[in-house]
């Protein structure tokens, strides 16, 4: 199902595919999934 993500969530998505240490990933990711909003839709 495709979502429709804010403008904050996918510079993090960015953020997180241009991180090269594991670290520095799972960091990001945290951070990305953060910004994706709450809702039926996101599950």
């Amino acid at each position: 199902m495709v979502t429709n993500l804010p403008a904050e969530a996918k510079a993090k998505w960015l953020k997180y595919m241009e991180a090269k240490t594991t670290e520095e990933k799972i960091k990001a990711l945290e951070e990305f999934l953060s910004a994706v909003p709450k809702h039926k839709g996101t599950e």
